[in-house]
């Protein structure tokens, strides 16, 4: 059994609940409650130690090695494009990326890259709205965060995927990203090659600059601040650090946000 759902399991069992039962068949208070234990749970970890840092800007001279991340459950095949928003509400957010070598530097062009994150609502295309039942989610995906779970309907809005250029480069517009119960606000991206996938990982955002996003933004503002950050943030703390993936956000503009961010991969291991 994979760590990750070990220590699912394990949360499950200090609140009493076995992983194989029906959430239909659950009192619907108990549910709710178990609900507020595990968020609480989750929310009140601080980890003070945690290796997380920004990644360079596509300007900067240096580069380092991007810490690979986990897929997750709700990757789906992607259509290829740069504007992935298909009319989701939602602050406009454009997102650049370089794929270099983490040794030199050297743009790796030709190499597809794919990103995927939820909407302004918390919500995945492709999956059912559970971004606040805990433990309905859980259920969806069998007690495997891992393990990528089987679309439900055939809408892929907030996906995309397009080659780098000659200097390593996509860009993709979509938007500001809204939070889901046991996550820190984040948006998956993994690099593919000829021959094999390359590198996969996950961007994330300061707290104080999604806050305030999600305060302060309509399309935002019916669930409020997200109580989880990278201190706290369940794949974090099973990965064991978030190093190149913290996004530098600036404003593009009243109303509109974006990033560049240069990942670097091991070519020698590719």
């Amino acid at each position: 059994m994979s760590t990750r759902r070990k220590v699912l399991r394990g949360l499950a069992s200090m609140l009493g609940l076995g992983v194989t039962g029906a959430w239909a068949s659950e009192d619907q208070a108990l549910h709710k409650r178990r609900n507020q234990l595990l968020r609480a749970l989750v929310t009140g970890y601080d980890n003070s130690n945690l290796k997380i840092s920004k990644a360079p800007s596509i300007d900067d001279s240096t580069c380092i090695l991007t810490q690979a991340q986990v897929e997750g459950p709700y990757r789906l095949s992607a259509p290829v494009r740069t504007d992935v928003t298909e009319g989701k509400p939602g602050i406009p957010f454009e997102l650049s990326m370089q794929v270099v070598a983490s040794d030199g530097c050297t743009p790796l062009p030709d190499l597809l890259v794919e990103i995927w994150h939820c909407d302004a609502a918390g919500i995945y295309s492709g999956h059912p709205d559970l971004s606040r039942d805990i433990y309905g989610s859980l259920e969806y995906l069998s007690w495997d965060v891992a393990k990528t779970k089987e679309a439900s309907n055939a809408e892929r809005w907030l996906r995309g995927a397009q080659r780098t250029d000659a200097a390593g480069v996509v860009r993709f517009k979509t938007i500001f990203p809204g939070w889901y119960d046991m996550r820190a606000p984040h948006i998956h991206f993994k690099i593919g090659g000829p021959q094999r996938e390359l590198f996969t990982s996950q961007f994330y955002f300061d707290d104080a600059v999604a806050n305030d996003v999600y305060e302060n933004n309509p399309d935002y503002k019916a669930y409020g601040e997200s109580p989880y950050g990278p201190k706290n943030d369940l794949g974090i703390m099973l990965v064991g650090g978030a190093e190149g993936l913290l996004l530098d956000i600036q404003r593009d503009g009243p109303g509109a946000m974006l990033a560049a961010a240069k990942v670097g991969i091991d070519v020698g291991s590719a």
